[in-house]
């Protein structure tokens, strides 16, 4: 099943399967990636609300993280591919509205063959850490975002 199950009911009411990731807030995230695109919105009484469409020049891979900030934007970690120059990185993007207002480069950082299941996670300090792997093994790397958690 491709869907988010509650386990607890802290964040929501247990009311069965949502498409949506729960937010604290009584709403749901949902997103998705295309080679073209990111689609970001939250669900709120059963309607979308602050949808946003995010387009890139380059060839977008997985989507390794969307997070809503607390401005009602999005920070977004895509993996992205060029081909001329071959570079194989992560974009981050800070969306506000219909803007991308601010945006980095992050090393894929990638030695072992079983990639972990999540190389993003915002802390609840607002940074970004990345988790990164090489023959000396895990390493943590942190973003400071300049959020206030």
């Amino acid at each position: 099943m491709d869907a988010w199950v509650g386990l607890d009911g802290r964040l929501r009411p247990v009311s069965g399967p949502t498409a949506g990731r729960p937010l604290s807030s009584n709403e749901q995230l949902v997103s998705t990636a295309t080679e073209e695109s990111v689609r970001l919105g939250r669900v709120r009484g059963g309607a979308l609300v602050q949808a946003v469409e995010v387009t890139v020049a380059a060839r977008l891979g997985d989507l390794a993280l969307a997070e809503p900030d607390a401005h009602g934007g999005y920070w977004v970690v895509v993996r992205v591919w060029r081909e001329h120059p071959a570079e194989d990185q992560y974009e981050v993007l800070d969306v506000r509205g219909t803007r991308v207002l601010s945006s980095f480069a992050v090393d894929s950082s990638g030695f072992a063959e079983t990639p972990p299941m999540s190389r993003f996670r915002m802390g609840p300090d607002g940074a970004l850490y990345q988790l990164t792997t090489s023959p000396d093994g895990l390493r943590i790397v942190r973003f400071d975002l300049g959020e206030e958690s």
